[in-house]
């Protein structure tokens, strides 16, 4: 894990914590089940979403697809892009380790086949068969690192049950971006 230890005090006991158990920014309230709906929990949206749609009437519905964007005060945004059985999305969160985007992850439960609310944060590859299909964890670590063991940069999940699913959480400078991308 990253980061440092931070004291903290509840109920009248003080101890210490790794601050990749912390968020920086409060926990999802209670029915907050996404990233979208976190965002506007925790800060306001700059301006109405920009919607960018695309269509060529001779493709009906194949030929559709639209990409929307929204930034927010404190520097986070979401990217939404649909289009003909498919559909992605990603997420920016700036200030967030790669641990505390991970554990938003979890108690938001918005990607259950890929993360879910019990998983520990992988520091391993992995591949399982489901009932549904297969799904595949790569884990990539920093290789320039100095700290033992060295820390992930990045995480992809594949999932393949009927849908296609990839899914990426990695980090950017400063912040994590979650990346997930459906179709079939």
């Amino acid at each position: 894990m990253s980061g440092s230890w931070l004291k903290v005090s509840y109920k009248n006991k003080t101890g210490y914590i790794a601050s990749a158990y912390t968020m920086p920014l409060p926990p999802p309230k209670e029915g907050v089940a996404n990233l979208k709906d976190y965002f506007a929990q925790v800060s306001s949206a700059v301006g109405k979403p920009l919607v960018i749609k695309n269509s060529k009437p001779d493709l009906a519905e194949m030929g559709e697809s639209s990409l929307t964007k929204q930034l927010y005060k404190n520097g986070m945004e979401w990217h939404e892009s649909r289009e003909y059985e498919s559909g992605s999305e990603v997420y920016i969160l700036p200030e967030f380790s790669i641990e505390q985007a991970f554990l938003l992850l979890r108690l938001l439960k918005q990607y259950p086949n890929l993360i879910g609310e019990k998983d520990p944060f992988p520091d391993r590859g992995s591949k399982t068969k489901t009932a549904e299909g297969s799904r595949t964890i790569e884990v990539e670590k920093d290789k320039d690192s100095m700290i033992i063991p060295a820390p992930v940069r990045r995480i992809k999940i594949y999932a393949e049950e009927g849908i296609v699913t990839d899914f990426e959480l990695f980090m950017l400078n400063n912040q994590a971006v979650i990346s997930w991308s459906a179709g079939v």
